[in-house]
């Protein structure tokens, strides 16, 4: 409630303050029903992760282990600006003196353990954090497809393709290259795009080895027509798609 307070008469801006009790604040912004709120990490984390919240800052005033990419409050340009929690462990009145000594190194040992699980737990989730990058990264490539649209003699010149074979001059077959040039190329994640466009002003050759039964071609409008590619996986398996317009 108060972190809201100071950070809206820090920015000179108005916002109205929803006394919530228990979790339906949070439930709430989920929704959509909120622009923002304050929240511990631990309330948030899942969420974050799961790709359902976004962090704007840290109200603390230095970042956190656990969200190491979120500036803070401060570096985000509200100098001097720190709101955060603490916790205390009280007894009652007259408690002996040799009790409270016991509770508060029993209480100081479960903060050291508590505080290296907590730097575990941060690791861990660096660790799967990573992982998870490379697994995209990983699954990126694996969709990626390059291709390259020319006629025949742009495409020899660039040297995409060479034609061999035939008998002075005559009967030569045209193949692709088995060295060239991968500026020449386009990437297409396949995962997220399917269609090439092309011009139907002319005829046009898939030279390159990708299985005919995994796309098709078909004319879509007078001056256009589009390779379709109808399945993926086999598709991909041949990752440069080389079109002779004829």
């Amino acid at each position: 409630h108060l972190s809201g307070y100071m950070l809206s008469k820090r920015l000179g801006i108005e916002v109205t303050h929803v006394p919530y009790k228990g979790a339906d604040v949070l439930n709430d912004l989920l929704a959509g029903r909120l622009q923002f709120m304050f929240a511990t990490i631990p309330s948030v984390i899942q969420q974050i992760h799961g790709g359902k919240l976004i962090p704007i800052a840290m109200s603390s005033a230095k970042r956190s282990r656990s969200l190491p990419e979120v500036p803070t409050v401060i570096e985000s340009g509200l100098p001097g600006f720190e709101a955060g929690s603490w916790f205390g462990f009280f007894a009652p009145k007259g408690t002996p003196e040799p009790v409270v000594a016991q509770l508060n190194t029993q209480v100081q040992s479960l903060q050291t353990r508590v505080a290296g699980l907590t730097a575990d737990v941060n690791t861990k989730e660096m660790e799967l954090t990573t992982k998870q990058q490379e697994l995209t990264e990983k699954q990126r490539e694996l969709a990626t497809i390059f291709y390259t649209v020319g006629t025949k003699k742009e495409l020899q010149r660039a040297g995409v393709v060479v034609a061999e074979g035939g008998v002075l001059g005559v009967g030569k077959s045209l193949k692709t290259s088995t060295q060239f040039d991968e500026s020449l190329f386009t990437p297409l994640n396949t995962d997220q795009e399917s269609v090439i466009r092309l011009p139907a002003t002319h005829r046009v050759l898939i030279l390159s080895a990708q299985p005919a039964s995994s796309y098709t071609l078909r004319i879509t409008g007078k001056d256009e027509m589009e390779l379709q590619i109808t399945n993926p996986n086999e598709f991909r398996k041949v990752k440069h798609l080389v079109i002779v317009k004829a």
